[in-house]
């Protein structure tokens, strides 16, 4: 956040509802009103997982329509970590 704060004076944040149902998830909206809407989702698989995965989709000039979204969330839901036998790699 800090780095877009640097690039885009006016950039806001908004906190928007994404979840997964099985890994923590971290949504962030990063928006200019009129220039760009970029809606980020970081993916937790949890301990002893190395990697951090993110999920976005960037809309210009507009917000993403319910939709959209919509379709975005499933996206996101949809993911999963696979062990090298793969196998699901669960946390919870």
């Amino acid at each position: 956040m800090e780095a877009y704060k640097s690039k885009y004076s006016n950039i806001r944040f908004k906190d928007i509802d994404v979840s997964h149902p099985i890994y923590k998830t971290y949504p962030k909206l990063f928006f200019v009103p009129d220039t760009f809407f970029e809606y980020v989702v970081y993916i937790n698989p949890g301990e002893g997982i190395p990697q951090l995965y993110s999920v976005s989709m960037n809309m210009q000039k507009k917000e993403a329509t319910n939709e959209e979204l919509e379709v975005f969330k499933s996206i996101v839901r949809s993911i999963l970590m696979l062990s090298k036998d793969l196998k699901i790699i669960n946390t919870k």
